[in-house]
């Protein structure tokens, strides 16, 4: 499994939501429908949020050194075990919120 690492920024957005009990989630989210010449699956992208309940038996703690209990998916495990470090940080802009980075999709990027 790859270590995840939640920057300042995002603790400081987490924090600031004033919720009793943060749950920090890492899931699929469906991005589009892949199709072949004799197939049709559904094209999977991981994704985070920031919820005060504690999700249901399909997911699994995964880190609780923030303070907060990091919960991933089951089905997301697989494609967490490939990556060496999974990054949690804050996307700004108009609106802000937590952006999920795979420690391969960093070696590509500027």
């Amino acid at each position: 499994m790859a270590s995840i690492v939640v920057s300042q920024e995002a603790m400081d957005y987490i924090n600031g939501k004033k919720m009793k009990r943060p749950n920090l989630i890492l899931y699929r989210d469906v991005s589009g429908i892949v199709m072949s010449y004799t197939t049709r699956r559904l094209k999977f992208e991981p994704k985070v949020k920031l919820v005060e309940k504690e999700p249901n038996e399909l997911f699994v703690v995964k880190d609780n050194s923030y303070g907060f209990p990091i919960w991933v998916e089951r089905g997301l495990l697989p494609s967490l075990a490939r990556c060496n470090t999974v990054f949690i940080t804050l996307k700004k802009g108009f609106r802000k919120s937590l952006e999920l980075r795979l420690g391969p999709e960093l070696a590509g990027s500027p």
